[in-house]
């Protein structure tokens, strides 16, 4: 046993570095030298020699430029998580990036990447390389823990491949079985949703199964920076039957909508009366090291909803949100969490569920039905 324990220590984590410039390349590669659980196995400099590299050398991990000349990173992502679909994609853009690079970056993430960074702006080399370090090292990590345990999981017969659709949202008996049935005994006014690591995929999954009727207002939290948000919110709205939109200072939510966080800014829902909400955008400091913050957000719906709310935590990395949900919950309001065998990384989700505030444990693929019943849209 001993011996197994120590083989186990001994793994490193297999990097590939795609980046199509010499000084991009070298300066991930610094950062992650010095780390004694991470080999970086090779570096390409353009996504058609990183396909070829990827297949001979098998990473666990591969770091992609967005701005990768030949591919777009969006079709990177798609063929070669066609080919490895345990492996992790990791993006970088630059500090500001463009409008094509966040189209590029939000479609890529819609298509599994894992996360993404971006690169520290107007830093000497060695600054510069330890931010980067700061920023990659836990989701590397995070990644290879959540890969090995499904695998493990996979290897038991214990989980699903939760991107198969038709197997998953029509299991009746696994959904009869997962939750206790019941129809819209009660009115709720707000469906309020906090998501982070894995947030546009499931997003992509949950909002355009939901009916064009849906009777009540959606807000969401994902943990996405400045000049994403907006793009985010367009894409979704294009897969939608909802409008999705990203979240304006003063708006009254109506039902039919989904309202997307603004990235760097904190969002409060203020009760205007008994069913009339209206969103107010904070620019006070981070919480929970996010900006916008789950927490921040469920904790105004404490007050402004009460129980009239149903509250969602999606997958994610850390515990933002798990104050917000609790306090949620001994308001009485409806809480659920995706179960961990959907989720790209069980943090957020997974600490609600351990702190007992959790009502459904759920996977993925059953929560936009799982809405549709509670809301009496069945």
């Amino acid at each position: 046993m001993t011996g197994d324990t120590t083989t186990l220590k001994n793994i490193k984590i297999r990097v590939l570095i795609i980046h199509s410039l010499v000084e991009g390349r070298n300066l991930l590669k610094q950062s992650l030298t010095d780390c004694s659980d991470i080999e970086v196995v090779g570096t390409a400099p353009s996504g058609s020699i990183g396909l070829m590299k990827a297949r001979d050398l098998k990473p666990d991990i591969i770091i992609l430029d967005v701005e990768i000349p030949d591919i777009k990173a969006s079709v990177f992502t798609k063929e070669i998580l066609s080919i490895f679909p345990e492996l992790g994609i990791i993006l970088i853009t630059s500090h500001e990036p463009k409008k094509i690079i966040i189209n590029e970056t939000i479609t890529s993430l819609q298509n599994g990447a894992f996360d993404f960074i971006r690169r520290p702006y107007d830093m000497d080399e060695t600054r510069e390389w330890a931010v980067l370090q700061r920023r990659l090292l836990p989701k590397i990590r995070i990644f290879s823990i959540r890969r090995y345990s499904r695998m493990a999981r996979i290897a038991a017969g214990k989980t699903e491949d939760f991107r198969n659709h038709t197997s998953i949202a029509r299991n009746e008996e696994r959904l009869s079985s997962s939750i206790t049935s019941f129809k819209n005994y009660e009115k709720y006014d707000l469906v309020a949703i906090g998501v982070s690591t894995g947030g546009p995929e499931a997003l992509s999954i949950i909002l355009p199964a939901l009916p064009s009727d849906f009777p009540i207002p959606i807000v969401i939290v994902l943990h996405m920076p400045q000049f994403f948000t907006q793009t985010m919110a367009d894409e979704l709205n294009k897969k939608s039957k909802l409008s999705v939109k990203e979240a304006q200072e003063g708006e009254i939510l109506q039902a039919g909508n989904v309202y997307l966080a603004r990235g760097g800014k904190h969002l409060i829902l203020i009760g205007a009366d008994p069913h009339a909400f209206m969103l107010h955008l904070d620019d006070g400091p981070e919480v929970n090291g996010c900006k916008p913050s789950v927490d921040v957000f469920f904790t105004s719906v404490i007050d402004a909803v009460k129980n009239k709310v149903i509250g969602i935590i999606l997958t994610g990395m850390g515990e933002d949100g798990v104050k917000g949900i609790a306090g949620l919950k001994a308001k009485g309001a409806k809480t659920i969490a995706q179960d961990a065998d959907t989720s790209i990384v069980w943090g957020m989700p997974g600490a609600a569920v351990r702190e007992g505030v959790i009502d459904e444990v759920l996977p993925l693929h059953v929560i936009a039905d799982r809405l549709k019943e509670i809301t009496g849209c069945v």
